[in-house]
């Protein structure tokens, strides 16, 4: 059995033109798809990029045109915040200082059930804060209010002791209540630390 044989003379003259076409197609789409394709995908990629960079070059140049040095009253308001930050923290170190050394003497007097409210503020005293915040006081003032039961020898002890320290300490009131076993006394201390 023979093959029949197929020639270039039998295929009609419009069709001739379009076999030598169709396979040039064929590896055209098929290059295109496979080599191509990606490479055109990324230099898409890389595109935006570029236009995504040059935008924030753009607004980066933008603040840059914008930027204005600090003025005068501005550097002032910086170091005026600055030295009323570091002697707030100046503050806070010394208190916490206070603290210690007020527990400590109550347990070297025998005080053992010692509390201290720190966020304590006298209604009574209104005038007298009005007038340390005038003079410029109310930055390193803090009221100190202690409570605590103990024996008048231990009392007398841990009293002693109290104002021997570097920052100003100064006893805003006592009372002493009639309680039982051990009086009860409460203490309210107003601090003055250096500045």
């Amino acid at each position: 059995m023979e093959l029949p044989k197929i020639g270039l003379g039998r295929i009609p003259p419009f069709i001739r033109p379009l076999l030598l076409i169709v396979p040039l197609l064929v590896v055209f789409l098929l290059l295109n798809f496979l080599v191509l394709g990606p490479r055109a995908r990324k230099l898409e990629a890389a595109k935006k990029e570029v236009d995504k960079l040059r935008a924030d070059i753009t607004k980066s140049k933008q603040q840059l045109v914008n930027f204005k040095p600090l003025d005068e009253m501005e550097k002032k308001d910086i170091a005026e915040t600055n030295e009323a930050f570091q002697l707030m923290m100046k503050s806070l170190r010394t208190v916490r200082e206070v603290y210690d050394s007020i527990t400590s003497r109550a347990v070297s007097c025998g005080i053992n059930d010692l509390s201290i409210d720190p966020s304590y503020n006298p209604r009574q005293a209104e005038d007298i804060i009005k007038i340390e915040n005038q003079l410029g006081l109310d930055r390193c003032r803090v009221f100190i209010k202690l409570n605590f039961h103990c024996e008048m020898k231990s009392l007398g002890c841990f009293l002693e002791g109290l104002t021997e320290g570097e920052d100003y300490v100064i006893i805003e009131s006592m009372t002493i209540k009639r309680e039982l076993p051990r009086p009860g006394v409460e203490l309210v201390l107003k601090l003055f630390t250096k500045t």
